[in-house]
């Protein structure tokens, strides 16, 4: 006697398998969003650091290089249209597309004699470099109350 059965994969099989697959992918995009954002993070922080370093160069032993209308601790909110320096404005500028269009500013007292850099992550938090040589995270609001 011969049985006729055909080899393969019957359609509940296969229902089962692209299931699997689908919550597993679904997984993977989850972490990987979370990574990148993670990621961006980290850039504007290094971003910001680097803004530090550039106004700490220009230091003359007495006042920082001038940064515009500053007088009694104001802001410059958007550094990246300002002529303070080139590399300055040029990290301004990829921090604030990396952000979501959101702008760096620098505190600065009305004599120059020292600053604060204040960059937005990506999805709210803020990081803060100034002339004291503090560094500060904040990544949410839950964050600063906890620590």
């Amino acid at each position: 006697m011969k049985t006729n059965r055909k080899a393969g994969f019957t359609l509940i099989e296969l229902l089962v398998v692209i299931a699997i697959i689908g919550i597993l992918s679904s997984i993977v995009l989850v972490s990987l969003n979370s990574a990148r954002s993670k990621g961006t993070n980290v850039r504007i922080q290094g971003e910001t650091n680097q803004i530090r370093t550039a106004l700490e160069a220009e230091f003359n032993g007495s006042v920082y290089p001038t940064l515009g209308a500053t007088a009694g601790g104001s802001a410059i909110a958007n550094i990246k249209t300002q002529t303070i320096n080139t590399s300055i404005a040029t990290l301004a500028t990829d921090i604030y597309n990396l952000n979501g269009n959101t702008d760096t500013a620098i505190y600065a007292t009305s004599s120059d004699a020292g600053y604060a850099v204040v960059s937005t992550f990506s999805g709210g938090g803020k990081v803060c470099y100034d002339s004291v040589g503090n560094a500060s995270t904040v990544l949410s609001v839950q964050d600063n109350i906890s620590s």
